[in-house]
């Protein structure tokens, strides 16, 4: 598979096997059967590119800020291929593009704003980001979703810089898509690079 410059592929693969269990040891299982299936997909979906086979696809998530071997921004060593994953319950999603740095993220329609029932706290948004949303220029969903994308391009994860990871300032440097609904589920990406074409698949 090839990719031009500007383009993302964007695919997608069900998680999701029926009602959530409430007994423990069932919901522990189908948490590790969900996170073999997204790292499955992930692998073919990263193989395709590369021509060579799943198994033989080699993630480094080494952080580039502190050494840590386990918590960085997944990466393949000494290939221009740049990508990123998320995941709900229900689906995880697989961004691939070429020399950009690229951030995804995706949540289920509407969840985010049941979460901050009409609220964005300072602990969460800059005052640049609640303006925004107030004066309707873009929504709390959105905002969220693009921020979230951003800080998995960056690397940095939302931990460390929520309160100030701006999408307002970010915007001359960083170029943000919003997904169509997939699955009963919203997305955003964001790249360091303009996104001039995305294509969403199935795995």
């Amino acid at each position: 598979m090839n990719l031009e410059s500007g383009e993302v592929h964007v695919w997608v693969l069900a998680l999701d096997s029926g009602e959530q269990s409430r007994d423990a040891r069932l919901a522990a299982a189908d948490a590790r059967r969900r996170f073999e299936l997204r790292r499955a997909g992930l692998h073919r979906v990263l193989a395709g590119y590369l021509g060579i086979g799943p198994d033989e696809v080699v993630v480094d998530r080494t952080c580039t800020h502190c050494g840590d071997p386990a918590h960085g921004k997944p990466r393949l060593p000494g290939e221009p291929l740049e990508f990123s994953t998320a995941a709900t319950r229900n689906i995880a999603v697989v961004a691939v593009a070429s020399a950009v740095r690229l951030g995804v993220d995706v949540e289920p329609a509407g969840a985010v704003d049941a979460a901050l029932e009409g609220r964005l706290p300072d602990s969460l948004f800059t005052e640049g980001e609640r303006e925004a949303v107030a004066e309707g220029a873009l929504s709390a969903e959105t905002l969220w979703l693009r921020k979230e994308a951003l800080s998995k391009a960056i690397g940095t994860g939302l931990v460390a810089e929520v309160a100030t990871l701006d999408i307002q300032s970010a915007s001359g440097a960083w170029h943000f898509h919003d997904l169509p609904e997939i699955h009963d589920c919203r997305g955003a990406l964001a790249a360091d690079g303009p996104i001039s074409s995305v294509r969403i698949s199935e795995v």
